[in-house]
């Protein structure tokens, strides 16, 4: 696990090497299998920032509790759809100049290309997030229910819950864009109930394959960013890398991930690059590491 505020400055090639492994061909996904790290480069390129989001009632809440000995209140304590604290809130405007003043975080090259678009998870403290992000930096910004964190929302004694209504995000978010086929509706987005470890690991390669169909249809490279949430980003990084850890992922710091779809010649399988540059940063100094990580192939 890696909690550190320094954790981007800790990995070297040799402990790389032993938390990721791209050696043995295996099935990591529909249609996809995992290869050594090689092949063409004539594949646009997408570049993703995953961002967790700032700090929450829960998190705050967490805290306390574990520093008072009093964790078997927390089911019952717990927020079912968490806003962000008043820290959370200073935490989410330094997010926001860390991107608009630090290109260097995702423009590497110093080409002056920008974050093109912003994707955020559909539970209130992601939305929140999102919002000093886009109101500074103006980046269309879209609500993508699927990258919600683990569990969904639920509360032992509120019964079945759904969390926000399209119009409750659309008037408090004037200005994100919720697509018709998102599920979220005048009902909510949640399907209610408690989403288990392993459907949550499913979401998580669906939401790769995703990513991965993203970056196949590219006519330039782009950045985009998602803010989404700790456990459930942790599963979707482990995903895209074949990590065989977790991550504990800081709140509003960022991780850097190229994901490349290149075909070698005419007729060969395509197959997707995926290259870590930073994990779990909060500085501004742009990438620590950069290192080839997998490739996969599949009939796309």
């Amino acid at each position: 696990m890696f909690s550190s505020e320094n954790t981007a400055r800790t990995f070297s090639s040799e402990n790389t090497a032993r938390m990721f492994s791209s050696e043995n061909t295996a099935e990591v996904g529909s249609g996809y299998k995992q290869l050594g790290a090689k092949g063409g480069e004539d594949g646009r390129v997408l570049r993703v920032l995953f961002i967790r989001h700032a700090e929450s009632e829960n998190n705050r809440l967490y805290r306390e509790l574990c520093s008072s000995g009093r964790q078997d209140f927390w089911d019952y304590d717990r927020y079912s759809d968490p806003p962000l604290t008043e820290e959370g809130w200073i935490q989410a405007e330094d997010l926001a100049t860390r991107l608009e003043q630090n290109p260097q975080l995702y423009d590497f090259a110093g080409r002056k290309t920008g974050i093109k678009s912003l994707y955020t998870s559909a539970m209130y403290r992601a939305l929140q997030t999102t919002s000093p992000v886009y109101r500074r930096m103006k980046i269309p910004t879209e609500v993508w229910p699927g990258i919600h964190e683990t569990g969904g929302v639920f509360h032992m004694n509120e019964g079945v819950l759904r969390g926000l209504t399209r119009d409750q995000i659309l008037v408090e978010f004037s200005g994100y864009h919720i697509a018709k086929s998102s599920g979220v509706s005048s009902n909510g987005w949640w399907r209610g109930g408690v989403e288990t470890y392993d459907q949550m690991i499913e979401r998580a390669v669906s939401s790769k394959k995703v990513l991965v169909d993203m970056a196949s249809q590219l006519e330039e490279d782009t950045t985009v960013a998602v803010i989404s949430h700790g456990s459930f980003l942790s599963a979707l990084i482990r995903s895209l890398t074949q990590a065989n850890c977790s991550f504990a992922l800081l709140n509003t710091s960022i991780s850097c991930i190229d994901i490349q779809v290149s075909t070698v010649e005419e007729g060969d399988d395509d197959y997707v690059r995926v290259r870590l540059h930073y994990l779990n940063s909060s500085a501004t100094d742009g990438p620590y590491w950069d290192k080839q990580l997998l490739a996969f192939t599949s009939n796309m």
